[in-house]
């Protein structure tokens, strides 16, 4: 998988507020999804990002999605 570009995908965009990197490793983003998904608008995904976070799941997360709740 490639670099994965934040401009693309809204809610990505969203959480990464500590940060001015534009992309991310595959590894990078799906950590980020996981740890920040209580401030994730689930409502708000676009099909485009719903298949993101399918994608990350299955290759960086061996089919597994663990989001922290704050």
């Amino acid at each position: 998988m490639q670099l994965i570009d934040r401009n693309r995908y809204e809610q990505l965009d969203q959480v990464m507020w500590d940060t001015a990197k534009m992309q991310l490793e595959p590894e990078e983003a799906f950590q980020l999804y996981e740890r920040r998904w209580a401030y994730i608008d689930e409502q708000r995904l676009t099909p485009q990002e719903q298949a993101l976070i399918a994608e990350l799941t299955r290759t960086v997360g061996n089919g597994c999605f663990l989001p922290t709740n704050v």
